[in-house]
């Protein structure tokens, strides 16, 4: 056995690490904000809050070698093997990082550990393996950090692991579509590490990143890779109680805790000399609001992947929003693949004669223009004028044009699996059963790149389409035996994405359908949900029973709504289609009513991603085409689901708005409450069915507890309605399957703005003054209008907040012409209504006496 030499050095300068009073070294503390990364000689990691209660508990790295399950050899960073520690300090001497450096022996890698203090003073780990052996090694899996129960490891944060909730993001590095909210003490999902190609030790195996919060009290824990070069990063979280550790203070930990990946679909191998990283993680131990904490790490993985979402990189952008073909398939009554020139074009006339000018303006094909799968041209018979000639038609109707794509797979009997068999890769037994007889392209062939380089450029620059669908991106990870000896799934994957976005160039906009975190640097935008449907919910059962089959707009808003803090961080969430019609198979699903659509359309405006709509645009009527209207332009910040911990279907969400435009300038919050029928309590456990009437329901939101100090205005959006002034909570009458928003203003003592129905968040865009002048005694509007349609009308009702002692005198509209303008004090809000009659800028002047 070769002895333990633990040696500790520095390096940029600073002091070598104090002795204790035995001559041995003490551990390298690395300051935290809100606490301390502690690493012993030993090679194991702690971390203590400042108020002394650890939080990780005896950790270390370690690289599986052969096998990712337990017929694989571990080399670990706490092994019997000589180590040191490397000190990482900063100009004034405090240390920022430390490598534990373990020396393999014979057929054993190198392993350096690095532990720091990353950006914003979180802690950040990665580990490295180095291959300095005179063979080639096998490299199955790379764990950053693993804390086990069974060995004095674990992560603590309330008194009891059994009333947290993990939010999860995916799971099994394969179930991308599903994000759960799971009980502490959840127990492994068979039938989900059944479908898992890799082998995970943890009962919450989520992919990218995690939250954990104990509903009894504030601390939380969130995690997540920083980097996705290799692998899916999977974190593993379990709490048994036989394997639990109890620290000083008499908490149970959890019993195991894990940042890893599996290099798939077989070991990569690491030839002698060679290196390879694990992803980089980051954890923040000391958040104490899960909301908030999810966002701050989303806010890290931007900073540290130097992202800045697609609608902030060019000034006067903003979310794109616009109408999809497939519009749910036609075994939906949508469209699907019967699709031909001139029904596009009927559509694309609707939407710029009801839609365009309110601010909806991309347009894009999907499936159906092409003769198969694979062979990526124009179908004669149904598009005689080509792609070029129909996307020069969208665009003179004023809108961008848009195209469907699926350039990873090929069928059986395409020209281009006919002609380039070898392009292709062999599939996995998994991918035999799910692909079927689609063919997977290898995409580590250079030649495969080449071409997908050469099909991006085509569709931009030949064709003219600005939006690039990818769809069925996934079947590639169904592939194995790859042109690029030893790549892993997730490399081949990165290198074909990469290879089309050269070829598109970033100004088009690219929208991936596949698993989502190893696209963060490379799409503009991915799908985070699964297809929606036009239908209210899937077969109700129990929470999250079926999940990987479940479609329609409550599963939708669950899911995608569990991502919000993804959108405007690290790109554009794409929550997928709106609809206003029904399932065409009434006897399956019931039929949607109009509120439940509204409800639907509400919450994807509230979240900031992409509005698409998925009807057959010639068949909306009026009523359909206000609430759309009502959306656009899109805010793009994400309303928080204030509750996702404690309900299957969030009912609470809370918008944050800073309306900054030309003279007006406010930070308000908007409030948004859904009722979706059927739901879970997930505050207790076993999760509880909510029992639900279909009446009426009063819904209590808790202001003070989201920093909402009154007295505050509120004023609701559907109904047009000022609501008085609120202060602590606000309740809130909704009706069953329905929706209400509230704008809630600080009070400020004179008349100010309450809302209007233009658009969602009530002054986050559009609206460009919104002041009072004191000494005139005048309140100032300024906001383009845009007039009504035939079919759908659009009489504008703007909303003044009539404080006591002050009296309404007069208007006076200048700028484009409106008709029939009213005004009406209604309480102490004050109604201006009116219809435009041309698009451009009003400005509306109020006068006012008293004060």
């Amino acid at each position: 056995m070769t002895a333990l030499l633990p040696l500790l050095l520095a390096c940029k300068g600073g002091d070598k690490p104090a002795l204790d009073d035995t001559g041995a070294p003490v551990p390298v503390v690395i300051s935290l904000d809100g606490g301390q990364a502690r690493v012993d000689p030993g090679g194991f990691l702690d971390v203590v809050g400042d108020d002394g209660a650890v939080v990780v508990q005896h950790a270390c790295a370690l690289v599986m070698l052969d096998a990712a399950d337990d017929s694989g050899r571990p080399v670990r960073t706490d092994a019997d093997r000589a180590r040191e520690l490397v000190v990482e300090t900063d100009d004034s001497g405090g240390t920022t990082g430390v490598w534990v450096q373990v020396a393999g022996q014979a057929g054993e890698p190198d392993l350096r550990w690095h532990i720091a203090r990353g950006a914003d003073g979180v802690l950040q780990v990665q580990l490295e393996v180095d291959n300095s052996s005179a063979d080639t090694l096998q490299v199955a899996k790379l764990v950053a950090l693993r804390a086990d129960g069974d060995e004095g490891g674990g992560l603590f944060l309330g008194a009891d692991p059994t009333t947290h909730r993990i939010l999860e993001n995916g799971s099994y590095a394969a179930l991308d579509f599903v994000a759960q909210v799971r009980p502490g003490d959840t127990q492994p999902d068979s039938a989900a590490a059944a479908l898992a190609p890799g082998d995970f030790a943890g009962h919450s195996v989520s992919n990218w990143d995690h939250g954990v919060a104990d509903l009894d009290g504030d601390a939380v824990w969130v995690a997540g890779a920083t980097s996705f070069q290799h692998v899916v990063p999977v974190l593993n979280l379990t709490y048994q109680s036989s394997h639990a550790q109890i620290d000083e203070l008499g908490r149970a930990g959890f019993s195991y805790l894990s940042l890893e990946g599996d290099l798939l679909p077989v070991p990569k191998p690491l030839a002698a000399g060679d290196s390879i990283d694990s992803e980089s993680f980051v954890a923040l131990p000391f958040e104490s609001d899960l909301l908030l904490g999810m966002e701050h790490y989303a806010d890290i993985l931007a900073s540290e992947l130097g992202l800045t979402p697609w609608q902030r990189r060019v000034q006067g952008r903003r979310v794109p929003n616009g109408w999809n073909s497939w519009s749910g398939s036609g075994g939906t009554g949508g469209y699907g693949t019967n699709i031909d020139e001139d029904l596009i074009l009927d559509n694309a006339r609707f939407m710029a004669d009801q839609l365009r000018d309110w601010g909806i303006d991309w347009f894009q094909l999907d499936d159906g223009y092409e003769p198969t799968y694979g062979d990526w041209s124009w179908d004669k018979t149904r598009f005689p004028h080509g792609g070029a000639w129909l996307a020069d038609q969208i665009r003179e109707l004023g809108m961008r044009p848009g195209l469907w794509m699926a350039p990873f797979s090929a069928s059986a009997n395409s020209q281009l699996y006919l002609q380039h068999s070898d392009w292709f890769a062999d599939k996995t037994l998994l991918g035999r059963i799910i692909v079927g007889t689609d063919q997977i392209l290898d995409l580590s062939n250079p030649e495969v790149q080449a071409w997908l380089t050469a099909l991006g450029h085509t569709v931009h620059d030949e064709w003219g389409f600005d939006w690039y669908k990818l769809d069925f991106g996934y079947q590639s990870l169904f592939g194995q035996d790859f042109w690029e000896e030893g790549a892993t799934r997730e490399e081949a994957w990165r290198e074909g994405l990469a290879a089309i976005r050269e070829g598109l160039g970033q100004d088009a906009f690219l929208v991936v359908v596949g698993v989502i975190g190893i696209d963060y640097e490379l799409a503009d935008s991915a799908r985070v949900t699964l297809d929606n449907d036009p239908v209210w919910e899937w077969e109700p059962g129990t929470p999250d029973t079926d999940i990987i089959d479940q479609a329609g707009f409550k599963p939708t808003m669950r899911t995608a709504g569990r991502r919000w803090y993804l959108q405007d961080r690290v790109w554009i969430n794409h929550p997928d289609l709106i609809f206003f019609r029904s399932n065409t198979n009434d006897e399956t699903w019931p039929r949607l009513s109009f509120e439940q659509s509204r409800a639907f359309a509400t919450w994807v405006g509230l979240s900031g991603g992409i509005v698409k709509l998925g009807d057959r645009l010639v068949d909306l009527q009026g009523d359909a085409v206000n609430v759309i209207r009502s959306l656009l332009p899109t805010y793009g910040v994400p309303a928080r689901p204030l509750d996702v911990l404690r309900r299957e279907f969030p009912e609470q969400w809370q918008l944050p708005v800073h309306a900054a435009l030309d003279g007006y300038d406010e930070q308000y919050d908007v409030i948004g409450v859904f009722d979706w029928g059927r739901n879970w309590d997930l505050s207790v456990e076993p999760y509880a069915e909510l029992p639900d009437d279909g009446l009426t329901k009063t819904h209590t939101i808790d202001l003070s507890a989201r920093g909402l100090d009154g007295p505050l205005l509120a004023y609701e959006f559907w109904t047009q309605s000022f609501l008085g002034t609120v202060q602590d909570t606000l309740s809130l009458d909704v009706s069953a399957d329905d929706c209400r928003v509230v704008a809630l203003h600080p009070l400020t003592g004179a008349p100010q703005w309450l809302g209007w129905n233009r658009q969602l968040s009530m002054g986050g865009v559009l609206l460009e003054d919104a002041s009072w002048d004191a000494a005139s005694q005048t309140f100032h509007i300024q906001t383009p209008v845009v007039p009504g349609t035939e079919l759908a009308p659009f009489p504008w009702d703007l909303a003044v907040y009539v404080p006591e002692g002050f009296r309404f005198r007069s208007v006076d509209p200048t700028g484009v012409a409106i008709s029939g303008l009213q005004t009406e004090q209604e309480g102490q809000a004050l109604h201006i209504r009116f219809e435009a009659e041309e698009e451009g800028e009003l400005s509306l002047d109020l006068h006012f006496t008293g004060g």
